[in-house]
């Protein structure tokens, strides 16, 4: 009874919505110049496009869009401006962006619009099932992936609504309510959780996927790290289903994977249990810090702010200081200092923080340009890599400089490898209004993209004492 009284809400929502395609022109408001590579797109549903060089764009929607919500009109140096449709249409989806001095102040722009608007990428073979948080490393040119995530999740009301519009919202007399609440069933079949327990190899150079005869535990949102010295990974934290699938738990186990060997050894000892935590090999130590540790039935997180070490020689743990804040974080080591980028605590989260191992201090390095709440990182020489969802930003380590890129990949909880000038983008998920699809693909971005295609948005972050 409760689904049905819901139904009328949905079906009001859906009677709400268009499809088609947006065509328009920006100008500057100061010169009524044509603007090139402004940044046309929409947050709910994640799709969006680019001025050329006449400031023509053409927004194309791949499904039903709520004449409420709104396109966004983002170009470097400009004021950021949104509008719905209906006032798109009253100004004949033309629009005018006005210069923001203070923005130039802070953003180096590049003026030259020879250079590309977006950076471009190759997308290589596939694997054979769709993951996300999965833990993954790079060893001797194969990208290994652990485990992960392979639900494929589904609005059942909205989706069948879209689908299945039932009489007087423009459907056929035929479809009923009961014909409605049959179909979501049978799509909640489709939504039940599954974690992975293989080890998907990719051969960079082959450029082709295999998958391991080892079967590791069915876990995700967890961590690994892998030792060069003695050519062994260790697999830690995330979270795992009882064999009923009614129950999670947080995984207790490390998994030591030896590649010499082939072989799998079980450590049952591991305090930090969590999930989206952030792990960095340390010399002969595993530091793992934050995460999440438990889910009221709310849905609110239960947070930590915990910092411990694992001497892997030894096989005990310690406790170091903790982070300033209690959150799911991601990062990178670089020679002796943790880089700690965005995070999700309640919501996701846009500061840098710095961790040193060698003082015990952690420091506040600044600001993103926007929230990031799990990005893909890697890095190389002296600059970290991040992408999540459409953008990639370069972190300079000497310079202090945080540069911004457009992308036209939209997944999040990917991962992120470097090898041989290249960068890997490996899984996540793709989101639309009513999905949640974990893709199953790998895509190579070749470094020279950085110095051809034009910085969105760049700053130099303060040093702080």
């Amino acid at each position: 009874m409760k689904n049905l009284l819901l139904l009328p809400f949905f079906l009001f929502l859906i009677g709400n919505t268009y499809s088609q395609n947006i065509r328009g022109k920006i100008l500057d408001t100061k010169t009524n110049e044509p603007l090139e590579g402004v940044h046309v797109y929409m947050k709910i549903n994640e799709q969006g496009t680019f001025t050329d060089e006449k400031g023509k764009y053409n927004l194309k929607l791949k499904s039903r869009t709520n004449k409420n919500d709104h396109i966004y009109f983002s170009h470097v140096g400009f004021v950021l401006k949104s509008f719905t449709y209906n006032e798109l249409k009253e100004k004949s989806f033309s629009v005018n962006l006005d210069l923001d001095q203070i923005e130039l102040d802070e953003i180096n722009v590049v003026a030259s619009y020879k250079l590309k608007p977006k950076i471009r990428y190759k997308k290589l073979a596939s694997m054979k099932k769709g993951l996300h948080s999965f833990a993954s490393t790079l060893v001797d040119n194969k990208i290994y992936v652990f485990g992960g995530d392979e639900t494929y999740e589904i609005d059942s009301y909205k989706q069948v609504l879209e689908e299945y519009p039932v009489m007087g919202v423009g459907g056929p007399s035929s479809t009923t309510y009961s014909d409605i609440l049959f179909k979501v069933r049978s799509l909640d079949l489709i939504s039940l959780q599954n974690y992975n327990d293989d080890l998907h190899i990719y051969d960079i150079t082959l450029n082709r996927w295999s998958i391991d005869e080892n079967r590791f535990r069915k876990r995700a949102y967890h961590n690994l790290n892998y030792s060069n010295v003695d050519n062994k990974v260790y697999i830690l934290g995330g979270k795992r289903y009882s064999k009923n699938r009614r129950f999670e738990y947080l995984d207790d186990k490390i998994e030591v994977y030896d590649l010499n060997n082939n072989t799998i050894d079980i450590d049952k000892t591991n305090p930090h249990q969590a999930i989206d935590f952030e792990s960095f090999l340390y010399k002969d130590n595993i530091i793992v810090m934050g995460g999440s540790i438990k889910e009221k039935r709310n849905g609110r997180k239960v947070y930590t702010d915990k910092v411990h070490i694992y001497d892997t020689k030894k096989g005990l743990w310690y406790d170091l200081a903790n982070m300033p804040i209690a959150k799911e974080t991601k990062g990178v080591l670089v020679d002796d200092k943790v880089y700690l980028f965005g995070g999700f605590k309640d919501k996701s989260l846009a500061g840098i923080e710095s961790y040193d191992l060698i003082s015990g201090k952690w420091k506040k390095e600044g600001e993103l340009f926007s929230d990031l709440n799990k990005p893909a990182i890697t890095q190389y020489k002296n600059i970290i890599y991040l992408f999540e969802n459409g953008q990639i930003l370069t972190y300079n380590i000497s310079t202090r400089e945080l540069k911004q890129y457009v992308i036209g990949l939209f997944l999040k909880s990917a991962k992120l490898h470097y090898a041989n000038n290249k960068l890997y983008v490996v899984g996540g998920f793709m989101e639309d209004r009513n999905t949640k699809t974990p893709s199953a693909d790998i895509f190579s971005i070749d470094l020279t993209e950085f110095k051809i295609t034009r910085v969105q948005k760049s700053k130099t972050l303060k040093e702080t004492i």
